[in-house]
């Protein structure tokens, strides 16, 4: 039944009881617009906000000290579970989910320069401007006579990481991670092949001294990695399929060189039965089949990227027998001979009859 008598518009006020009890008097248009039926169960009405604050303020270990509550919007003094003194707003703290402490969140202000300050000493740095807060830059020149405008947040993580805190220094700098990349190219004797700069997290094509064309990540570069991965000696040149019967799981995966290495770390993880271990000149690219056979059949990993449900197995293992470009595998078949690292070779049956066809 309707506790109103009469209807009197959508912007009157009608008198309501809430699911919990509570006697209101709402607008239809408010509740049109998206406002909720009660007041009180919301906590928007005075001496109901003051209840639900105490309440949450005490959950987080924390205590009121203000002597008259002034509303949802204004601050009250707390001391929080460490003995820090703030003035939080009840209603950010009980609608909108924020704390009650900013120095424990890290936003306090006078903590957040005096480690910005410990930061730029600990890097080296010199300090060119005035602190403002905490989300605004601070004009900077580092140990090499950079200048820039530095973040707080980020000079102290850099700090903290080890990094150079500089982009400049870094070569992450626009403009100069090209120049240092190039260089790096240079003087190891390969050419780029690229016509314009993509970026220094994009691949980019490249020719080394000894003929490799190989694709680098210009960042990985400048930061220690090599330039050709076929002169380090990792090229995928090898496909295994490995099996956790226990989960019933199944992964395809590629290597380089000596497969048993990485089929032991997988017999750790429980994948202890080797289904396929097949030595091929591009590895990548028959992952590459596999994964797309499987994504074109709806099959979903399970886990990461290259775990799937053993349901997939028959399709993972028909592309790689059917792989023309296949020649030999080296597979491990038992628990004993995984274990002392033993090797059998056999040939897969279909790529042999490919390849004698061919």
């Amino acid at each position: 039944m309707r506790p109103y008598e009469r209807w009197l518009g959508t912007h009157a006020k009608h008198p309501i009881v809430c699911a919990e009890g509570h006697n209101r008097e709402i607008m239809l248009h408010s509740i049109i617009v998206g406002q909720g039926l009660c007041g009180i169960c919301a906590g928007n009405v005075w001496g109901a906000g003051e209840a639900a604050f105490r309440s949450r303020v005490a959950e987080l270990g924390g205590t009121c000290l203000y002597d008259a509550w002034g509303g949802a919007v204004a601050g009250h003094k707390v001391r929080c579970a460490d003995g820090h003194i703030n003035y939080p707003a009840p209603a950010s703290v009980v609608s909108g989910g924020q704390g009650i402490c900013r120095t424990c969140s890290g936003h306090d202000g006078v903590l957040a320069c005096q480690g910005f300050y410990a930061a730029t000493r600990s890097l080296g740095w010199e300090v060119l401007g005035k602190w403002r807060k905490v989300d605004a830059k601070v004009p900077v020149r580092c140990s090499k006579g950079h200048e820039f405008d530095a973040l707080p947040h980020d000079t102290v993580r850099a700090a903290k990481n080890g990094w150079t805190g500089c982009w400049e220094c870094s070569g992450l700098k626009f403009g100069i991670s090209e120049d240092r990349f190039l260089s790096i190219l240079s003087d190891q004797g390969a050419v780029s092949l690229e016509t314009r700069w993509a970026g220094s997290d994009r691949p980019h094509r490249i020719r080394c001294r000894n003929g490799h064309e190989t694709s680098p990540r210009p960042g990985g570069v400048l930061g220690g990695i090599g330039i050709c991965r076929f002169c380090a000696h990792m090229v995928w040149d090898h496909f295994y399929v490995v099996t956790n019967q226990d989960t019933a799981i199944v992964k395809p995966g590629i290597t380089s060189g000596d497969p048993r290495p990485r089929l032991k770390d997988h017999y750790a993880d429980g994948y202890t039965t080797v289904e396929r271990s097949v030595s091929v000149p591009d590895a990548r690219a028959l992952e590459l089949a596999v994964l797309g056979a499987l994504r074109d059949a709806g099959e979903i990993s399970v886990r990461g990227v290259e775990y799937f449900d053993i349901g997939a197995l028959p399709t993972i293992l028909d592309i790689v027998d059917n792989w023309p470009v296949a020649t030999e595998v080296d597979q491990v078949e038992s628990e004993d001979t995984i274990s002392a690292c033993g090797q059998l070779t056999l040939y897969a049956e279909a790529a042999l009859t490919l390849l004698s066809t061919a």
